[in-house]
């Protein structure tokens, strides 16, 4: 397809168009670099910044909701940067785990065990998950649940066996049941 531009008209406008979109591009490769730079520093102030400059950026709010979490010990605050990064990207278990942490800390039971069943939807075969979540279950007092993701970890995680094993000793002193439900059937 020609496009002709004999008329100044023509001319001006199809520079007005190139030169607009050319600033809209640098503009946004500009946010998303500036975003970048700041999330690079994890303190609140440029945290803030980047979320700012790229509120669509998962990562960034996570990051975030996770220094209000850890660092300043507000769940409250940390969840609503953490809804919205799974919100931008649900399928990252470790925004999930976050979440239900914090909801463990505000005593929301219910939504702490859907944010720990999205986290392992999200990545259920990864043993850093599973033994987040295992943790994460003992503390509900959700014994069984908990034992289903030690065994992930026993599968998934060899330099771990250890560990894991001793922890679900703790928890239930009773080979036979350890032996049915937790170690892999493989392991012996």
């Amino acid at each position: 397809m020609v496009v002709e531009l004999r008329s100044r008209a023509k001319k001006f406008a199809a520079a007005a168009g190139i030169i607009l979109a050319a600033a809209s591009y640098v503009t946004l490769s500009a946010r998303q670099f500036l975003a970048a730079h700041y999330s690079d520093t994890p303190d609140v102030e440029h945290l803030g910044r980047a979320a700012r400059l790229d509120p669509s950026d998962a990562n960034i709010q996570y990051q975030m909701g996770r220094y209000q979490l850890v660092m300043r010990q507000s769940p409250q605050e940390a969840l609503a940067w953490l809804r919205r990064a799974t919100e931008l990207d649900g399928h990252a278990a470790k925004y999930w785990i976050d979440s239900a942490i914090a909801e463990q800390l505000l005593g929301n039971a219910d939504a702490e065990k859907v944010s720990l069943r999205r986290a392992l939807e999200a990545d259920p075969g990864t043993p850093d998950t599973a033994w987040q979540a295992a943790n994460l279950y003992l503390a509900m007092g959700s014994t069984d649940d908990a034992m289903r993701q030690f065994r992930t970890v026993l599968q998934n995680d060899p330099p771990r066996t250890n560990a894991t094993i001793e922890t679900c000793w703790k928890i239930k002193p009773d080979a036979g049941y350890l032996l049915a439900q937790v170690v892999p059937a493989a392991a012996y």
